[in-house]
């Protein structure tokens, strides 16, 4: 009787932590020209009850160090402002990554460059080509993918940069939006690495005025709902049952 008791247990936390929301957030993100808010908005809007522990601007040692030292349910890069300094910067993202402890999401300006191959190689792409501002227009590939759910509009504002994104190409990741009006190579956006739930993005959401916390709010509820991993905190209780 014990055996089954502890079984049904079990089950009903295992199903809980499918249902839950995640707990523990990281996030490295920018602010400049009005625009870089949107991601840090469509979180607090979905998962309010959530620890997001945000680093906006040249931040990135002290979000390395957290990445490294913390434990997180998932990890969201859009450094449209600031990229990373070094090799070992982008290893650690890598590192992450390849872990599978949960969603990551990853973008930043400077993806035409070579200090983040190891973190691109790691997500299923290559070396984007640097698109400047004002970019070409953006366009969904994969209509009925959740991401694409609602968006009307993909076009960006300006908010001064030179560098307006990435046109990336992709080996095992799949492109869901691009840079041209249907699947071209090379000319990818928002791609699912090969894990099939985090996201690796020549795109920069937060770069739609019009759009950018709806597109967020999508892109988060496909990471997590298309991932398994539970919640680090019920992920301690189910483990009492093991």
């Amino acid at each position: 009787m014990k055996k089954v008791l502890l079984i049904i247990v079990a089950l009903l936390i295992a199903t809980s932590a499918l249902a839950a929301p995640p707990s523990k957030i990281l996030v490295k993100y920018d602010v400049y020209g009005g625009y870089g808010n949107a991601v840090i908005n469509a979180l607090k809007a979905k998962w309010s009850a959530a620890t997001i522990t945000s680093y906006v601007g040249n931040t990135w040692p002290v979000f390395i160090s957290q990445l490294t030292t913390g434990t997180w349910d998932v990890v969201i890069v859009e450094g449209h402002n600031y990229r990373g300094t070094s090799t070992t910067q982008y290893q650690a993202l890598a590192t992450w990554y390849n872990k599978k402890v949960g969603p990551l999401f990853y973008t930043d300006w400077y993806m035409y460059g070579s200090l983040n191959n190891v973190l691109e190689t790691a997500m299923g792409a290559g070396n984007g080509t640097q698109l400047r501002m004002p970019p070409r227009p953006h366009y969904a590939w994969v209509t009925t993918h959740p991401i694409c759910t609602g968006i009307t509009s993909w076009t960006y504002g300006n908010p001064g940069y030179g560098t307006g994104g990435n046109a990336m190409p992709w080996t095992t990741a799949t492109p869901v939006t691009g840079w041209t009006s249907s699947s071209s190579t090379g000319q990818g956006g928002i791609m699912v690495a090969p894990d099939k739930h985090s996201i690796i993005s020549g795109y920069m959401p937060s770069l739609n005025s019009s759009q950018g916390e709806k597109i967020w709010a999508n892109i988060l509820e496909f990471m997590w709902a298309s991932s398994s991993v539970s919640p680090q905190s019920l992920g301690k209780v189910k483990a009492l049952y093991k």
